[in-house]
């Protein structure tokens, strides 16, 4: 609950003509966070009790809370919410967690052919339709699925569904590619996976204001060449690659993931009215955790299936950690093997560009006198 209200409250206080810069400062934790967590996790695994990555959670609410008792509008609502949608509630948050509980148990049993994976896919599938169903004639539907007759939205929808897809599966392979193939310990990983958050801190103020000016389809667009083209060089990887030529792919990285995400979520609420903006706000991030999870799926599915081909044997424990030294017979294939997946990241991520340009062309109709005029006062 926390990121949809979060982010409905600091939209609808920015007015959409702030929206890009408002986007790039709600980015930076939602991004750094995964490049960080690695780090955090492993320092608590290694030196305290791995219940910490749990118990951690509990002074960060604490502090939360408090700030929140202190900072947060209490009497700035512009809308009636109305009734809660009940039935809603019952078709949708089931069947989405059915759906990626599927999805992981398709990576975890190595392709789709796992039939313990069907059972959660299928049904989640058939309560999300009739979800669909149901909020077409709902008068408040939990989420509200008229929003996807509107182009410039749906478009920003599928563009972070598939920048999704590619960010979160990428956060899983790539620490897993620095420990398996190169032998780098928990903590190691996750130092080296530093450089992406770097660059995601670098870019998001710069990507924000430009978004304001320029419309944010279009530095979605220039955010998606740049992550496509720097994550090639994990895509053509071998046993010999330097770690050096990889950190700076992976600061280049974070510049594309900062000027993508964001921006496109920024351009998709500039042509909304500030009412339907709460509403906006929980359809794109259902739509992000979505495309996460099938990121994550795709990309371990393909990862176990590459080292099988390359180990025969190996399909099973390969992911279970470090490799250590690996011998140089099995370190060649082991960098093909997640080559070859990175592919397949680099595939989502040109995919993504052509929805990115369907907004561009929609964004650019939306005049910011008009869409300032349909935003009303802004709230101070």
């Amino acid at each position: 609950m926390i990121m949809p209200v979060g982010m409905a409250l600091l939209a609808q206080a920015a007015g959409p003509q702030r929206m890009g810069r408002v986007m790039s400062i709600i980015g930076v934790p939602m991004v750094l966070a995964p490049a960080l967590g690695p780090v955090l996790g492993g320092l608590i695994v290694e030196h305290l009790d791995w219940r910490w990555i749990f118990f951690v959670n509990v002074p960060v609410g604490a502090i939360g809370i408090a700030l929140g008792r202190r900072l947060l509008p209490r009497d700035t609502a512009l809308a009636d919410p109305g009734r809660l949608d009940v039935l809603g509630l019952a078709l949708l948050s089931p069947g989405l967690a059915a759906v990626v509980f599927g999805l992981t148990e398709v990576s975890t049993h190595g392709g789709l052919g796992a039939l313990v994976a069907w059972g959660p896919l299928l049904g989640g599938a058939l309560l999300v339709i009739a979800f669909v169903v149901h909020a077409r004639r709902a008068p408040r539907p939990l989420i509200d699925v008229g929003l996807f007759s509107h182009r410039a939205f749906s478009s920003a929808a599928a563009t972070n569904l598939l920048v999704g897809a590619a960010l979160f599966g990428g956060l899983l392979i790539m620490p897993l590619f620095f420990q398996v193939a190169r032998g780098e310990s928990v903590v190691g990983a996750g130092l080296l996976l530093m450089a992406q958050g770097v660059g995601v801190a670098l870019a998001m103020p710069v990507t924000g204001t430009l978004a304001d000016r320029f419309g944010g389809g279009r530095v979605a667009l220039f955010g998606l060449a740049v992550l496509a083209l720097s994550t090639l060089p994990f895509a053509v990887v071998d046993a010999d690659t330097p770690t050096g030529w990889l950190e700076a792919a992976l600061l280049v990285r974070g510049v594309g993931i900062g000027a993508s995400m964001m921006p496109a979520m920024a351009a998709a609420y500039a042509t909304l009215d500030r009412a339907a903006v709460p509403r906006a706000t929980s359809a794109l991030n259902v739509i992000q955790r979505v495309g996460g999870a099938l990121g994550t799926a795709v990309l371990a599915v393909v990862l176990q299936g590459e080292l099988s081909d390359r180990l025969p044997g190996a399909g099973g424990g390969g992911l279970d950690g470090p490799a250590g030294a690996l011998p140089r017979a099995a370190a060649q294939p082991v960098a093909e093997a997640f080559g070859a997946t990175f592919w397949w990241a680099v595939g989502l991520t040109v995919v993504a560009a052509l929805p990115a340009l369907v907004l561009v062309r929609a964004t650019r109709r939306a005049t910011p006198a008009a869409a300032e005029a349909a935003a009303g006062p802004v709230i101070g």
